[in-house]
């Protein structure tokens, strides 16, 4: 039987809808071999998720998804990184992150309380699991209160869409500068879901830099017409390749159950070797 891997899932303790301990519990059910914990700029949900899965006999990966610009296009360009030797790394990147977003979603949570009878505190309860403050969280209390059936509707749109009344957007560091610093950690890094933001472009960069290790080449939201895309990126730099579901829960516009897409075990092994090794390459360098 073929092991297969999620290497792409979020918890509650970013934008997802779930607890970690429930991811794992539904990840084991559905027959996975693993899953990789990849919580918006935080590693904070690894370990409890390791623990959670132990007597499961799951495998956790210990991720992250770095979320960064890029400089020329100013569109988002996310890299998952997987297995970090040097965590401490991506430190000052994940906290800059917090706090970024939390001044954001004060500053949406005020507008929104000016235009709607709901309270602060409801909407931070929404939150309560949460290292940060997203938008889901405002929707979800909006919902509670029977303003919305949905968190990504017509009223998410009219509040945080590309000119919602209520948007305010995070400021994103640089990607080449993200990426070094991913780097840094002595992990395998990955482009996430190119096709979603458009980064063809900008990982073409970032592979001739020598600063990705591979791209998410199955994903839910990949389009047929940008397959070659991914292939030609593939083949061109020889890329490593990953699968996962960008797995949210309910906090999503279509449904994707997790381990919709996933990674093979010989994938997942060609990952987890290249761990460590740029950074262990520039320390022989540096002596």
């Amino acid at each position: 039987m073929q092991r297969e891997y999620d290497m792409h899932v979020h918890t509650s303790w970013s934008d997802g809808s779930m607890p970690v301990e429930s991811v794992v519990e539904d990840a084991a059910h559905c027959g996975l071999a693993g899953i990789a914990v990849t919580d918006h700029d935080s590693m904070e949900m690894v370990r409890r998720a390791q623990q959670a899965a132990q007597p499961l006999g799951l495998t956790v990966i210990p991720g992250v998804e770095l979320s960064s610009i890029d400089p020329d296009t100013g569109r988002k360009v996310h890299l998952l990184v997987y297995a970090p030797v040097y965590p401490e790394a991506l430190e000052p990147h994940c906290s800059l992150l917090a706090r970024r977003r939390r001044q954001a979603g004060e500053e949406m949570i005020g507008l929104v309380c000016a235009r709607y009878p709901i309270r602060k505190e409801q909407i931070l309860a929404q939150a309560a699991q949460s290292g940060t403050i997203y938008r889901v969280h405002i929707m979800r209390a909006l919902m509670e209160l029977g303003w919305t059936d949905s968190i990504y509707g017509s009223l998410y749109s009219e509040l945080f869409g590309k000119n919602g009344s209520c948007r305010r957007g995070v400021e994103y560091p640089d990607v080449y500068r993200t990426a070094r610093a991913a780097r840094e950690s002595g992990g395998a890094v990955i482009l996430a879901h190119p096709g979603v933001y458009q980064s063809f472009a900008v990982g073409r960069c970032l592979a001739q830099q020598g600063l990705i290790d591979g791209l998410e080449l199955r994903y839910p939201r990949r389009k047929p017409e940008e397959i070659p895309l991914h292939d030609e990126l593939v083949s061109e730099y020889r890329l490593l390749t990953t699968g996962g579901t960008d797995f949210h829960g309910w906090y999503t516009a279509h449904p994707w159950p997790i381990g919709r897409c996933t990674t093979t075990e010989e994938e997942l092994q060609r990952l987890l070797g290249r761990c460590g090794a740029a950074k262990e390459t520039e320390r022989r360098v540096d002596k």
